[in-house]
């Protein structure tokens, strides 16, 4: 549930445009960032924390905490590299829609 819930205001106001502005990415692009990156880190999230949610809970008590731990760094680690990635060229002038209207070739 809370994949569903809370992963989205976390990434988005946390995950996201932190580690953007500490990089010096003006405010203003923060929106395009968070719009971006969202659902990949969230089709990311499904991906890594549903099976090892069902690891945890079926596994014995005292490997539950080690099961965890392991999983979060390999997690931080994506959530780290989505993170840290900029925007290319390509996803920039999508959020800007320029490949929608057709622009006048300069010779």
């Amino acid at each position: 549930m809370d994949l569903f819930i809370a992963c989205p205001f976390i990434y988005s106001f946390w995950d996201i445009p932190l580690p953007a502005l500490l990089s010096g990415t003006p405010f203003r692009t923060i929106p395009r960032l968070i719009k971006s990156k969202l659902g990949e880190m969230m089709l990311a999230s499904v991906k890594v924390w549903l099976p090892v949610n069902v690891l945890i809970y079926n596994s014995p008590l005292q490997y539950r905490v080690l099961i965890s731990a392991t999983a979060d760094v390999f997690w931080q680690s994506i959530v780290s590299a989505i993170a840290s990635r900029e925007l290319t060229d390509d996803e920039d002038s999508l959020e800007r829609g320029s490949n929608l209207v057709p622009q006048p070739q300069r010779s």
